[in-house]
């Protein structure tokens, strides 16, 4: 049941990822806003190779290690925020108390 209810938590928690990575990447692009827009919607086509990645993975290994693929991918999306904000501000990266 833990399953289940991660999995729909997953979907939910996705569905904001996509408008909030695209206000964040084109925030202060300025006039070249048009050119990151469409980068940023070319990446919805790489994001297809995802499932067929993972099905190729579940086949020679085992579908838990298939799951190391969007692993990657939260990472790389993690990873791009970080930068992204700290090379924008000017700052250097502060741990947030947890």
């Amino acid at each position: 049941m833990t399953a289940v209810v991660a999995l729909g938590a997953t979907s939910f928690f996705m569905s904001i990822m996509f408008p909030t990575i695209y206000a964040l990447g084109l925030e202060h692009l300025g006039d070249k806003a048009e050119m990151g827009s469409s980068l940023i919607i070319m990446t919805i086509i790489s994001g297809a190779m995802i499932p067929p990645m993972m099905g190729y993975l579940s086949d020679v290994q085992s579908v838990q290690w298939a799951y190391v693929v969007p692993l990657v991918c939260y990472f790389m999306v993690w990873l791009s925020t970080r930068m992204g904000g700290l090379e924008h501000s000017g700052q250097q990266a502060v741990e947030q108390p947890a």
